[in-house]
């Protein structure tokens, strides 16, 4: 995917439950992936997402990983 582009409509599993990417309509989505969890640089990325949380948020995005 480019940046911009749409996504598939996909089913993640979360923390609150399943959630639809087509639920989340009109908002900026950060929808990251990494190869294997538990990893010291899985660690960091998601730190990283962690610390610009308040960030994302002011401009109307959701973080989803």
């Amino acid at each position: 995917m480019n940046i911009g582009e749409l996504s598939p409509d996909l089913e993640i599993e979360t923390t609150h439950g399943k959630l639809r990417l087509s639920q989340l309509r009109g908002k900026k989505v950060i929808l990251y992936f990494y190869p294997k969890a538990f990893t010291s640089g899985c660690t960091r990325e998601l730190q990283r997402f962690v610390e610009q949380y308040d960030d994302f948020k002011k401009l109307n995005a959701e973080v989803i990983g």
